[in-house]
């Protein structure tokens, strides 16, 4: 909104305070946000995560969990890719247009990334998790869970009870790869 003159009030002893002027205050223009020639209104360039950092409004396309994803974030869907980094827990949910990174282990529940999934540590699917992906995924081992890409599944320890389907490779790779 545009800046509007005070007016001038009243403290608590019934005097008059004078009203002082106005500033006018800019957007905050960051990364990602595209000012209106009145500078009344930013607008996003892309989809992604709104953050003021440092003083100003930016957009990122990458959404970051700092912990697990679990009951304090609930599930996660998003447009862009999401990093977590620690553990996705059993029955939550991470959707993404792009990559899918999860630095922990990933329990009973659903991933589904339009890029890659990348899992850090392994799944434990328990008969109820499922992987898909646009593209490839790599984790370190996959356990009862049905796992789709449209390019390669690379895992470095074991695949057991799953469902795999990929349309390029399946790779295991270590020296205790089964």
């Amino acid at each position: 909104h545009e800046m509007v003159p005070g007016e001038d009030g009243i403290d608590v002893y019934g005097n008059v305070v004078e009203c002082g002027e106005g500033k006018v205050v800019a957007l905050p223009q960051g990364k990602g946000i595209i000012i209106s020639e009145d500078g009344l209104t930013a607008t996003s360039e892309m989809d992604g995560q709104l953050i003021y950092d440092n003083g100003k409004i930016t957009v990122q396309n990458i959404y970051e969990v700092q912990g697990d994803v679990d009951a304090s974030t609930g599930n996660i869907t998003f447009l862009g890719s999401v990093v977590v980094k620690r553990n996705v827990e059993d029955g939550y949910d991470v959707k993404a247009s792009g990559n899918v990174e999860i630095n922990g282990t990933v329990g009973r529940c659903h991933i589904e990334a339009g890029g890659n999934v990348i899992v850090r540590q392994g799944v434990f699917g328990r008969e109820e998790g499922s992987i898909k992906s646009g593209k490839s995924i790599w984790a370190k081992f996959i356990q009862a869970t049905k796992v789709e890409c449209e390019g390669n599944v690379i895992v470095t320890d074991s695949i057991m009870n799953c469902d795999v389907v990929a349309m390029k490779n399946i790779v295991l790779r270590g020296k205790k790869a089964q």
